[in-house]
């Protein structure tokens, strides 16, 4: 894939955003809203690694999800998520999750139906962050099935 000047200058733009901001989940916030200009989606979040050992992911953040929906999936659904073994990677990966499951019947499954079909979600692509083999966060973008 080429990506054309135009794309490479918002790029560079988002990167020098990062940089220079100090607040975590303002960075987490101001990446996903400016990476929509890239890919598309309908809601996305940002988890960063936990560090107390209770669950994998804390502190999140999200784009079109409240609150309460981002914390509860920590505590209700961070165990039955079947994309759960792909943060044990010690490196950064980028994946479709119909790419990883497609011999499955995920719309049977009980995460699926508990967590997606209540946002009209069916698409979700990942990018799970590594820093020198350890675990920082998952960004995560969702659509929902008639935007294919």
């Amino acid at each position: 894939m080429n990506l054309e000047e135009k794309e490479w200058i918002f790029l560079n733009d988002l990167i020098y955003k990062i940089h220079f901001t100090e607040n975590i989940p303002e960075i987490q916030k101001d990446f996903m809203e400016l990476v929509r200009f890239l890919i598309p989606y309908d809601m996305a979040t940002f988890y960063l690694a936990s560090t107390t050992g209770e669950h994998i992911l804390a502190n999140p953040v999200g784009v079109n999800i409240s609150t309460e929906k981002l914390q509860n999936y920590i505590e209700h659904y961070e165990e039955i998520d079947y994309t759960r073994w792909t943060l044990l990677s010690s490196k950064s990966t980028v994946y479709r999750e119909t790419d990883l499951f497609s011999g499955i019947d995920r719309e049977n499954m009980e995460y699926y139906k508990e967590v997606y079909i209540p946002d009209n979600i069916h698409f979700s692509a990942y990018v799970s962050l590594v820093y020198n083999g350890i675990f920082v966060g998952i960004v995560s973008f969702y659509r929902s099935k008639d935007k294919v």
